[in-house]
């Protein structure tokens, strides 16, 4: 099973319903992912939620095959220590590589990054191998692109 991390209610809204993206993704595919919230936070402005089948809420059992994807403003602070403590597989995801602390020991963690331009700056900056690169997926039934028009003054 791989579990993602949901952020606090306070953290950017864009990252949270880019994770749910990839959960539901992942679970198109035939792979059991599960998003774990902390109640009573929603991304009420979805306009196509994920279903509720799909988050975790409240004590779960985690076993050490699990895998567990945590959002780069939530590690090491935000985790549950169970999590951390376990033996589990742990992803750092970092989206915006300013809520990574530079003091954080990333060594034995994989991370994965959403772009070219942080897979280079965390291999440059952080000497730190990037295991994976995860790009965004927008869906073409709610996301499409603005026709470009001249930019002419009447």
């Amino acid at each position: 099973m791989i579990y993602f991390l949901c952020p606090k209610p306070e953290a950017p809204s864009g990252g949270v319903w880019f994770i749910h993206r990839i959960a539901q993704l992942l679970n198109n595919s035939g792979v059991d992912a599960l998003v774990v919230q902390r109640p009573p936070f929603d991304v009420f402005w979805d306009t196509h939620p994920i279903p509720e089948s799909m988050i975790a809420r409240g004590n779960l059992a985690f076993q050490d095959s699990d895998t567990f994807v945590i959002p780069e403003c939530m590690y090491p602070n935000g985790v549950p220590v169970e999590i951390l403590n376990s033996g589990s597989r742990k992803i750092v995801f970092v989206q915006n590589r300013v809520w990574l602390p530079d003091t954080i020991d990333l060594n034995g963690i994989d991370v994965m990054v959403c772009s070219r331009y942080l897979a280079n700056h965390i291999r440059r900056v952080r000497s730190i191998n990037v295991a994976g690169l995860v790009r965004p997926f927008l869906d073409p039934d709610l996301w499409q692109p603005t026709p470009k028009q001249a930019n002419r003054v009447t």
